[in-house]
């Protein structure tokens, strides 16, 4: 009876040896952007956001000339305009 205990124990042990193992790879490190470049990422983020900014301009823009109720309408043009303002400090 103590025979197949005795030989499965080995393999369960070898098992977590195997688990428990450092990786022979050392971890993939990612450069930080100023030794990449670093100037990519940023144009990127400042073209997705001048396009965000254009997209909500113009939705605005409509909402106010579509709609019926002054109140809303002034509240749909400041929206516009601080895209507007937005828009206009990215291009500086």
């Amino acid at each position: 009876p103590d025979a197949p205990d005795e030989a499965s124990a080995p393999r369960r042990d070898e098992r977590r040896a195997t688990d428990e193992a450092p990786s022979r790879r050392p971890p993939r490190r990612e450069r930080p952007p100023e030794q990449t470049g670093g100037r990519a990422p940023v144009e990127a983020d400042v073209s997705a956001a001048r396009e965000s900014l254009v997209r909500t301009l113009s939705r605005f823009s409509q909402r106010a000339e579509n709609c019926e109720d002054p109140q809303r309408a002034t509240e749909y043009l400041t929206a516009a305009r601080e895209a507007a303002e937005a828009l206009a400090a990215l291009r500086r």
